[in-house]
């Protein structure tokens, strides 16, 4: 993921950080100074906080590694501020299996939290649940993160997108309900509770205003997404292909797509070489070539390689699938050397608008 760096993979996934995680722990770490001056105690804050997000780490691969029981895919997992995100292919859409793959994460939780329940229990030493009231100190390290991870779970079990709760309660409505509904149903709960977050945070807690601002956007998000797919079901790449397009030469230089880019509507271009298509050069691409080289330089030198073809039977949301895994807006469609067409996101958008409109 941009922005991001990697910490390693396990299991075949990736574990990224971002950059902004970096920030949390200067911050975390400025603030135990302040409040102690003491290295020691630093190095404590920072190190509760590294075992925190161990635990989220954990709580998403208990999401992935099950997903990956049912054959869906993870690209990668990355920690955030705020939490972690594990990058899924797509979701189950078995409610069996998207139940199971939901509830996963918060029992990693509660696993984690009986095994440090277990430890203080047997240990010795007397420990004190409870949080820590400034700065964590050696003896609140266990305690703090026990509830921290019984929070985590109960937090992830609020029936709204897109916290797991909300997948579980779309996926027991659906054991009864056509998805799509029971999606609709799931997103408008999720509102209404975001909503009373947002009431209580303009008198209790600011964050709780943005975290209801959060629920709301990601549950209707998760609806209309839940939509499109319906929407996109019933067509093939060959219902969506598009037969009018510029091909760029990879030998040409930059100028030339420059050109192509002024004379067209189309944003993103398709590179062939010697009668193939070995790469696809975006607007995006041309402008950073463009600071970075000037105009005369060669387009195979900044194009985006490893481009798959599309067979045109393909269902349109394996596709996509594709294309977001690539981060790509156009693929070609067609046989091996024999190109029938292109498929790009935008013009997918515009023919789920024409649905929308003609429905």
């Amino acid at each position: 993921m941009k922005w991001s760096f990697s910490l390693g993979e396990f299991r075949g996934i990736k574990v990224y950080i971002h950059w902004t995680f970096l920030l949390l722990l200067l911050w975390i770490g400025f603030s135990a100074y302040q409040k102690s001056g003491d290295w020691n105690q630093i190095l404590l804050s920072l190190g509760y906080i590294v075992a925190l997000f161990l635990c989220v780490v954990l709580h998403e691969f208990g999401h992935a590694l099950t997903a990956r029981r049912f054959g869906v895919k993870t690209r990668d997992i990355t920690l955030f501020p705020i939490g972690g995100m594990a990058r899924m292919d797509k979701m189950p859409e078995s409610p069996k299996e998207e139940l199971l793959v939901a509830i996963a994460g918060p029992l990693v939780n509660v696993a984690i939290a009986a095994i440090l329940f277990a430890y203080m229990y047997f240990s010795p030493t007397l420990y004190k649940i409870g949080a820590a009231q400034s700065f964590v100190t050696a003896e609140q390290m266990l305690p703090t993160l026990f509830l921290v991870n019984i929070l985590m779970a109960v937090f992830n079990l609020i029936p709204a997108f897109p916290m797991d709760g909300g997948r579980i309660f779309r996926a027991l409505l659906s054991m009864r309900l056509e998805r799509t509904r029971a999606t609709q149903i799931a997103a408008n709960v999720g509102q209404f509770l975001a909503i009373g977050f947002v009431l209580l945070g303009l008198f209790y807690n600011i964050w709780l205003v943005f975290i209801g601002i959060f629920i709301y956007l990601s549950a209707g998000a998760e609806a209309s997404q839940e939509y499109i797919e319906k929407d996109l079901k019933r067509f093939t790449v060959a219902n969506l292909v598009m037969t009018k397009f510029t091909l760029l030469v990879a030998s040409d230089t930059l100028s030339t797509a420059l050109r192509a880019l002024l004379d067209s509507h189309e944003r993103d271009f398709l590179v062939e070489d010697q009668g193939a298509i070995v790469g696809v050069l975006t607007r995006d691409e041309m402008l950073l070539g463009l600071k970075t080289f000037g105009q005369n330089v060669l387009i195979e030198k900044i194009m985006r390689r490893g481009v798959e073809i599309l067979p045109p039977q393909m269902p349109v949301l394996d596709a996509l699938q594709i294309m977001r895994a690539k981060g790509l807006p156009i693929l070609p469609v067609g046989y091996g050397k024999s190109l029938l067409g292109v498929l790009d996101i935008e013009n997918i958008r515009e023919f789920l608008s024409i649905q929308n409109v003609a429905r």
